[in-house]
């Protein structure tokens, strides 16, 4: 089990879909389980559910798979049926209810399913399931899904080590689909603000604590003439001829608390200089200070 945390600790988000069907196919394997199955929930709301990822050994029939992205998921394609998305409600409403109450499910034996679960029954045996755990997946209170554990050709008794240790992995499991999920979010949120920025008809600037250009919209490039990779390998103080890196490094500190507009002069490639009114703000970018500075052509007075 430590080993398999090992796996997921920083990984990257682009190969952790792959790392979780890994160790699905391992977990089955080292405990002669015929299929392993994580859902995860839809925006369409609580109950409805995705199959993202699953192992099914190839020997075993079971229900035809494929993922939301057309991912290639492991397993045989058998019955007729092809599970996308299901209701859980309507499909598993006993076995909902109880995940959403954050329980585990224990099922040694489907056939002895109390009377109130005869839809999940039914269910679980088209799908050639014997015995199966449905572990909940829950971040910080929020629902996400569910991984399961199952057994087609004979039933197991499931003891409490075992089920501790699917209990485990999903919490791994869960732990990295969270982080995954705000990597991404992370990332559609720097690509919409890179677009703003961008089609901005005034300059930006993101400099360093030091004054060296991070990043420079579009604008900025025309404004002074340089190509981007010229612009990356300067400093605001060969674009800004009146700005000290000691003043730099005095204003760096005091818009920690407050951002402040300034008039200033900039200098193009050419030579030639021009009036700007720059508003100057401080922030933290992945544990950094930086200056964001967008720049306005010609003072603008009020």
């Amino acid at each position: 089990m430590a080993e398999l945390s090992a796996r997921f600790i920083n990984l990257p988000a682009d190969k952790l879909d792959g790392e979780i069907e890994d160790a699905q196919k391992v977990i089955c394997e080292s405990l002669e389980l015929e299929r392993s199955a994580l859902f995860q929930r839809c925006a369409d709301g609580p109950e409805k559910l995705l199959l993202t990822h699953l192992y099914q050994r190839p020997d075993v029939g079971g229900p035809a798979v494929e993922s939301e992205t057309n991912r290639p998921l492991s397993g045989n394609c058998v019955l007729e049926e092809t599970i996308t998305q299901i209701d859980a409600n309507s499909f598993f409403p006993w076995i909902y209810g109880l995940l959403r109450a954050r329980q585990t499910v224990v099922l040694p034996n489907i056939e002895a399913m109390p009377p109130e679960a005869v839809v999940d029954q039914e269910k679980l045996r088209q799908y050639g399931t014997k015995s199966s755990v449905i572990v909940p997946l829950f971040i910080e209170g929020e629902w996400l899904g569910c991984l399961t554990f199952a057994a087609m050709r004979e039933r197991k008794s499931w003891p409490g080590p075992i089920v501790k240790r699917f209990e485990f992995v999903a919490d791994v499991f869960t732990n990295a689909l969270a982080r995954k999920g705000a990597e991404e979010k992370l990332v559609e949120s720097e690509h919409r603000f890179r677009t703003l920025v961008e089609q901005a008809g005034d300059g930006f600037e993101l400099l360093d604590e030091t004054g060296k250009y991070l990043d420079v919209n579009a604008a900025t490039l025309t404004q002074l003439g340089y190509t981007r990779t010229e612009m990356l390998g300067l400093s605001i103080f060969e674009v800004a001829p009146l700005l000290t890196p000691e003043r730099f490094r005095e204003l760096s500190f005091s818009l920690r608390k407050a951002s402040m507009r300034v008039e200033s002069i900039h200098r193009r490639k050419d030579g030639s200089t021009f009036p700007v009114e720059v508003t100057i703000s401080s922030v933290q970018l992945r544990g950094r200070w930086c200056v964001i500075s967008p720049t306005a052509s010609g003072p603008r007075r009020p």
